[in-house]
């Protein structure tokens, strides 16, 4: 199995921010497995957009988007 550079990057990513991200969703929709859901479609959104790591503060981009995916 060859593991890429974007690979590595964004696993490192996930988890430094996932946990956090989860944490902070579940305060907004009050369920565990919505916020957990949620969490997983941002980072999808950041893998399409290619934009893992690419922000300055990270937290801040990340919560933006959950934010954006919150109110479609």
């Amino acid at each position: 199995m060859i593991v890429t550079a974007a690979k590595t990057d964004f696993g490192a990513f996930y988890a430094a921010h996932g946990d956090w991200l989860k944490d902070w969703l579940r305060r907004y929709t009050r369920c565990s497995h919505r916020a957990a859901d949620l969490a997983q479609d941002t980072f999808c959104r950041l893998i399409e957009a290619d934009e893992i790591g690419s922000a300055r503060d990270p937290r801040s981009y990340l919560a933006t988007v959950a934010r954006r995916i919150l109110v479609h």
